[in-house]
C-alpha cells in the first residue's frame, strides 16, 4: 500500500500531465482575458478612490483593505490575464511568474482574515479599539504579511521543476498539499470570525436603544459578512476538490467528471476574484459614495457642456439673424 508521501508526489505529476495535455479554447482564452481586463479596471477604481479620498489616520482598517485590492489587482493583471498566454513567455520568467501569483492571493486570503479581526476588535472592544488599532500597528501587519508571504513562497518554489516553458511547472506534492491547506484554512478562519461577529452582534442588538442604531451596527458589518461569504462560496469549493485530488479522495470518480467539476469550480474562483471590488464599491459607504458624486459629475459636466453649445448656437443664430437683417 503507497503512503501518503508517494501518493502526493505521483498525484501532484498526474495534474501537471494532465494541465499540459489540455489546450485551452477559444471561449476559455477570451473568459480570462475579459475577466481579467475587467478586475484589473474595477480595482484601479478603488484604489483610485482610496487614494484620492480615504483617510487612513482616520481610519486605519481601510489599509487593510487597499491591501487586498492590491493583492487582487496583482492576480487579475500577472495571472487571470495572461493565463491564456503562459506558454509563450520565457523560461527566465517563470519563477517570479508562480512566486508573485501564490502570494497575492495567499495575501488577499489574508487580508480578509485581518478585515474580520478588525471588526472582531471592534464589536467586541469599542471602547478599546482605537487604542488596539493604529495606522502604524496595521502599516506593519501589512508589512509582515506581504513579507513574510512573500518569503514563504520563495523558499516554497525554489524547489519547482519546469517542464515546459512557464506553461506549467511540477512542484512537491507536500508543497501542493501546503499551500492549499493554508487557503482553505485561512478561508475557515475568516468564516469562523465573521460567525462570532455576527452572535456578538446580534446579542448587542439587544441592548441598543433603537432599531436605527441596531441598522447602523449591521451597516458597518455588511462589507464583512459579504466578502468573507462571496470568498468561502466561490473559493473553498476549488480549494477542497484540489486537496481531495492530492489526497486521493476521488480516486474511484470518473476523470471526465473531475476535470468538468475543476474547470467549473475554477472559473468560479476566477469570478469570485474578479467581483470582490464590486462588493468594495457598492458595500462600502465610503467608495459607493464617492462612486456615486463622481458618476453624477461626468453627467452633469457633460449636461452643462451640451448647453453651453446650444446657447453658443443660439447667439450665433440671433447674430445671424441681425446681421442678414441690416443688409
Amino acid at each position: 500500500m503507497e503512503n501518503l508521501s508517494t501518493i502526493l508526489i505521483n498525484k501532484s505529476k498526474e495534474i501537471e500531465e494532465d494541465e499540459v495535455g489540455d489546450k485551452m479554447t477559444v471561449f476559455e482564452e477570451y473568459f480570462y482575458l475579459v475577466n481579467g481586463l475587467i478586475g484589473t479596471f474595477l480595482n484601479l477604481i478603488v484604489l483610485l478612490i482610496a487614494y484620492l479620498n480615504v483617510n487612513i489616520n482616520d481610519k486605519p482598517r481601510q489599509i487593510i483593505v487597499i491591501n487586498m485590492t492590491l493583492a487582487d489587482l496583482l492576480t487579475c493583471t500577472i495571472y487571470i490575464i495572461t493565463r491564456s498566454y503562459v506558454s509563450i513567455f520565457p523560461q527566465f520568467l517563470c519563477y517570479p511568474y508562480y512566486v508573485l501569483i501564490v502570494t497575492s492571493q495567499l495575501c488577499s486570503c489574508l487580508n480578509l482574515l485581518w478585515i474580520n479581526l478588525d471588526k472582531f476588535l471592534f464589536i467586541k472592544f469599542p471602547l478599546h479599539y482605537y487604542t488596539l488599532v493604529s495606522k502604524r500597528r496595521v502599516i506593519w501587519v501589512m508589512i509582515g504579511s506581504w513579507g513574510l508571504i512573500f518569503g514563504f513562497v520563495i523558499f516554497l518554489y525554489w524547489f519547482m521543476e519546469i517542464k515546459h516553458p512557464c506553461e506549467k511547472v511540477i512542484l512537491s506534492g507536500h508543497i501542493y498539499l501546503l499551500i492549499c491547506l493554508l487557503y482553505i484554512i485561512s478561508i475557515i478562519a475568516s468564516l469562523t470570525l465573521s460567525a462570532i461577529i455576527f452572535y456578538i452582534a446580534q446579542k448587542s442588538r439587544r441592548s441598543l436603544d433603537s432599531s436605527k442604531e441596531s441598522k447602523r451596527l449591521f451597516k458597518r458589518l455588511f462589507f464583512v459578512f459579504s466578502s468573507t461569504l462571496w470568498t468561502f462560496c466561490t473559493c473553498l469549493p476549488y480549494r477542497l476538490l484540489y486537496l481531495g485530488i492530492l489526497l486521493s479522495l476521488f480516486s474511484s470518480s470518473p476523470p471526465l467528471l473531475l476535470k468538468q467539476s475543476i474547470d467549473l469550480f475554477y472559473s468560479l474562483l476566477v469570478i469570485g476574484i474578479v467581483c470582490n471590488p464590486i462588493i468594495t464599491l457598492f458595500t462600502q459607504r465610503i467608495y459607493r459614495n464617492y462612486l456615486i458624486n463622481y458618476f453624477f459629475k461626468i453627467l452633469l459636466e457633460r449636461k452643462i457642456k451640451q448647453i453651453k453649445i446650444i446657447q453658443v448656437e443660439e447667439v450665433e443664430q440671433q447674430v445671424y439673424i441681425k446681421m442678414k437683417k441690416k443688409f
